[in-house]
């Protein structure tokens, strides 16, 4: 009796443990890979996605290359703000994307592309501002 118990229980917690290590696989590798997958054949370019981080790490690295050099006040001042939007512009073209976490991030610079960004306020919703999402 005690041993059937036993293996019950081991056989959820088992089943609770899969779940959860399916669920965590789907979140942080399966889904953002599907959204990386169609973004290419979107004709978007850019960095492979990286398990947890995205992007982080490079972000971080060429921001403290820019903010280590001192700036005139003549300098154009985008390349200081966002350092790492004009390196994927020119690294990947005016359609590219970054991952911020598991999460890609688009980048359009493309006039024509705005406007019909723009032009459609219900299908390009702007993102929420949960950051515990």
């Amino acid at each position: 009796m005690d041993a059937t118990i036993a293996s019950i229980v081991i056989s959820v917690l088992a089943l609770v443990i899969l779940r959860y290590t399916i669920k965590l696989a789907n979140r942080y590798w399966f889904r953002p890979k599907k959204i990386e997958k169609r973004l290419r054949e979107l004709g978007f370019r850019g960095n492979p996605y990286r398990i947890v981080f995205g992007d982080a790490n490079d972000v971080g690295l060429i921001r403290a290359q820019v903010t280590s050099k001192p700036m005139e006040l003549s300098d154009d001042i985008s390349p200081r703000v966002l350092p790492y939007y004009k390196h994927m512009v020119q690294k990947y073209g005016k359609k590219n994307f970054i991952w911020f976490g598991t999460k890609a991030r688009l980048s359009v610079t493309d006039p024509v592309l705005v406007k019909d960004i723009l032009s459609r306020p219900n299908e390009f919703r702007k993102p929420s501002n949960d950051h515990m999402d």
